[in-house]
């Protein structure tokens, strides 16, 4: 049987798509402070891909625990929740402003 969006298992479905508006969604919060031109100090979050990675992550995981006990699409389920927790730990680097953010230099 191919793999459809309805036979998906509703844990990955919700990762993935927490992954993906993790890149779309954003609340971000930018407090910086400058001494004769120049940043002394840099605050970022971005509340957006926080949240929506933690989901990804979380959902994610219980994707790969509900993958194993499928029958069929097995290795594509774990391979797409797998995915949707890498890209949720991304989001989470992301809000704190470790990768990427105005604060990075």
């Amino acid at each position: 049987m191919s793999l459809s969006w309805s036979s998906t298992p509703a844990a990955i479905r919700g990762g993935a798509v927490a992954a993906i508006l993790g890149f779309v969604i954003s609340i971000e919060s930018t407090s910086s402070r400058t001494i004769n031109g120049r940043i002394a100090e840099c605050s970022y979050t971005n509340f957006g891909a926080l949240i929506l990675g933690a989901v990804a992550i979380l959902a994610g995981l219980v994707g790969v625990g509900v993958a194993i006990k499928v029958t069929e699409n097995r290795g594509v389920l774990i391979a797409i929740a797998a995915a949707s927790v890498a890209l949720g730990v991304l989001h989470i680097l992301r809000g704190v402003g470790t990768v990427g953010g105005p604060c990075t230099i």
